[in-house]
């Protein structure tokens, strides 16, 4: 309220840019995100170069947690940063947002294309999720098998998520003999985790088709997905997350 009543007399330049970018990630933090839209389109009148494209970047994900694809892939082409040399994680970073937001649009294509060269762990996971997205799931198994570390003994609870998606999609695409490959090389471990009867359950059928649990993909990919994603976004670098006190 004191920002918006008196907004005028905040500092100008870069100051000022990280004063309203703070109370952007505030205002994200409580889901006012219409707010820290209104914002941030404000900054992008005033900086260029790597900002306009950091900034860009910024606004695309506020677009994607309000469920606005189409306006994030708007806001990515509009702050490129022309002319300046943008730096490689930025650049990486918004290359995943524009994936993210095509494939929610249902261009499952175009989004897998910007994804075809990028090797890193973050674009393996968009890959995941788009193929389970779009129920490819001999893809979906193939992407989640390159992230799981290990196998042996205990198992960390991320790769237990990612354990239970690959069985699921292992399941859904019919693979018995891959679900008793799973079931060798994780059961044990498997049977430690939260996720041990679902496991239990879907590894011991050779018969894919007799499991009833159709509906388990989808809630598994929304759990991990809507809190990965905004977890990534509110882990903003010391610097900005500290720019409001």
């Amino acid at each position: 309220s004191l920002y918006y009543e008196f907004g005028d007399l905040s500092q100008d330049g870069a100051a000022g840019g990280r004063i309203a970018e703070g109370l952007a990630n505030r205002l994200v933090d409580v889901d006012l995100l219409d707010r820290a839209s209104e914002l941030l389109q404000r900054q992008l009148a005033f900086v260029g170069g790597v900002d306009n494209a950091r900034i860009g970047a910024r606004l695309a994900v506020i677009h994607l947690l309000d469920q606005k694809p189409a306006r994030a892939i708007e806001t990515l082409a509009q702050t490129r940063g022309e002319g300046a040399d943008v730096p490689v994680a930025l650049m990486q970073e918004r290359r995943h947002l524009e994936a993210r937001a095509l494939a929610a649009v249902g261009d499952s294509e175009a989004a897998l294309a910007l994804l075809k060269t990028d090797d890193s762990r973050e674009a393996t996971v968009l890959r995941a999720d788009i193929h389970w997205r779009f129920e490819q799931w001999p893809e979906a198994v193939t992407e989640l098998a390159k992230l799981v570390e290990g196998g042996d003994g205990d198992i960390a609870a991320n790769d237990q998520h990612l354990i239970m998606r690959q069985v699921v999609a292992l399941m859904l695409s019919g693979d018995s003999s891959g679900l008793a490959l799973s079931r060798e090389r994780y059961g044990k471990g498997m049977a430690a985790s939260v996720y041990r009867n679902a496991f239990e359950l879907i590894t011991a059928s050779t018969d894919t088709d007799a499991v009833p649990i159709r509906e388990l993909p989808r809630i598994l990919a929304n759990i991990e997905n809507a809190e990965a994603f905004l977890q990534t976004y509110r882990d903003a670098p010391p610097d900005e997350a500290n720019a409001v006190n």
